[in-house]
């Protein structure tokens, strides 16, 4: 998916059923939509960090800021989507995280 993709996922797009989530995207860069399901152990993953949403949220997309183990009421931008790769190589010590990208 593209960087400006994640930051549009708004609250209708994911869909919850008793053991996976779905997701489905409808603006794309090509016009085609896609979906996808979220399996297994990373249901909860995504049900804890739904818990963390402020309900005072005005926003009705997905990704909200998340830091010192809560979430704000602020966005998540395509920008910080993009930087997420090198940030992962990094704490993962992968080689040149530099090199990881969100292009």
């Amino acid at each position: 998916m593209r960087t400006d993709e994640f930051a549009g996922i708004c609250m209708e797009h994911v869909k919850k059923y008793p053991d996976m989530f779905h997701v489905r995207i409808e603006e794309t860069k090509t016009s085609v939509p896609r979906s996808f399901s979220i399996t297994g152990s990373f249901v909860d993953v995504v049900v804890k960090y739904m818990n963390l949403r402020p309900s005072k949220t005005l926003t009705t997309r997905f990704f909200v800021n998340y830091q010192k183990s809560k979430c704000t009421t602020q966005v998540i931008g395509k920008t910080k989507f993009s930087k997420m790769p090198r940030q992962i190589a990094e704490f993962l010590h992968l080689q040149e995280p530099e090199r990881y990208t969100g292009n």
